[in-house]
């Protein structure tokens, strides 16, 4: 009965309010009514009646947290436990894209057709997902294909509508009103999955990026030899060896081949190892979710809990369709390996953006690798 009567002074009071602002009246100062007073007894009413706490809107997306719409469906209360968990997750993604905007600065990137061509759009579910190959694209392509309705075995072979296809007008509208999501990986990490896919496998789909960037990394190889051997002419019989040594690329070559700043890495196939901002332009486009491939499940189950699809769970926790598992401990360490300091270094100048961008830094996988390298050398 209290709370009917509080709901009736603040309907009242903010009549009264509206009136007076919006005809321009002056009333007596006494006789404005005091609004903060109202809600803050309203509000101490409200909070009296509820079991759980409602969360706030997120500041940053405009979208309420996933905790209100999942109890809906299941509690007539909200789980305190749960929110918890889904607030945490969601000051994560405050973090993170604060992290995104701190080292961007006043970088403006252009929003190209090529970056438009990697955000794929679900007007059912008014999503954009910018595909990252290397990081779960296989999954997520996959999940994108069933929110349109389509169900194919290889998601790489069937269409998905991406903004590229869209009116500039239609471009802009679905990047102001649709949620909009990117998952990232570690540089490092992801160039050794784009390696062991692309230049250790032997299929029908490597062998034509073998064929095509193995004369290219050779002629880098070639260069670098050169350089090397400038002014040694008694190891000329060694160059030589190590050039006809080529049938396979090594990942010393290929990181290097990838760290070298003449390459600029803009051949369509190259998108497996060019630089992640590169591709979806983080600077322009304020994504409401940035998910790594590091809590992969955690921030698959909240962007699909976010737009409406937790059925789709199973699919974009699957196993990939490439997966290389080449973020495992002993696979860092054993490529990295035969890779000198100073290639991780011309490596990690490359992508310094992305590691910036994400908050990366070097695994400490490779950090200790060497470490005990170094160690070894001292012995």
């Amino acid at each position: 009965m209290k709370l009917g009567c509080r709901c009736v002074v603040l309907i009242l009071a903010v009549i009264l309010f509206v009136l007076t602002v919006g005809l321009g009246l002056r009333l007596p100062v006494q006789l404005v009514p005091d609004l903060s007073f109202v809600f803050a007894t309203v509000g101490t009413q409200l909070e009296e009646h509820e079991e759980g706490r409602v969360p706030q809107m997120d500041e940053y997306t405009g979208h309420r947290p996933l905790s209100v719409e999942k109890n809906k469906t299941t509690n007539s209360h909200i789980d305190e436990s749960a929110c918890a968990d889904e607030c945490e997750w969601l000051q994560e993604q405050q973090r993170r894209r604060s992290t995104v905007e701190n080292a961007c600065g006043n970088y403006i990137q252009r929003i190209t057709k090529d970056v438009l061509s990697y955000i794929l759009v679900s007007d059912a579910y008014k999503v954009l997902y910018c595909m990252i190959p290397k990081v779960a694209c296989s999954n997520w392509k996959s999940a994108m294909l069933l929110l349109n309705g389509k169900h194919v075995k290889d998601p790489h072979s069937a269409f998905i509508p991406s903004l590229k296809t869209f009116s500039d007008e239609e471009v802009e509208r679905r990047l102001r009103d649709y949620t909009k999501f990117m998952i990232v990986r570690n540089p490092h990490e992801r160039l050794l999955s784009a390696y062991n896919e692309k230049f250790v496998k032997e299929t029908s789909f490597t062998l034509p990026i073998q064929r095509k960037f193995g004369p290219i990394i050779r002629k880098n190889k070639f260069k670098y030899l050169t350089k090397k051997y400038a002014n040694s002419t008694g190891n000329s019989k060694k160059k030589t060896r190590l050039m006809k040594d080529s049938s396979k690329v090594s990942f010393q070559e290929f990181i290097r081949y990838v760290g070298d700043p003449v390459n600029k890495l803009d051949i369509a196939a190259e998108q497996h190892w060019r630089e992640m901002y590169r591709l979806c332009s983080p600077c322009s486009i304020q994504y409401d979710f940035i998910g790594k491939l590091e809590t992969i499940t955690e921030d698959s189950n909240y962007i699909l809990s976010h737009i409406g699809a937790t059925n789709l769970t199973s699919i974009v926790q699957a196993k990939p369709l490439h997966a290389t598992n080449s973020s495992s401990t002993g696979k860092v360490q054993k490529a990295y390996e035969q890779v000198t300091e100073e290639d991780v270094l011309q490596f990690e100048k490359r992508f310094e953006k992305d590691m910036a961008l994400f908050g990366y830094q070097r695994p400490t996988s490779i950090t200790d690798l060497r470490v005990k390298m170094t160690i070894e050398r001292m012995l």
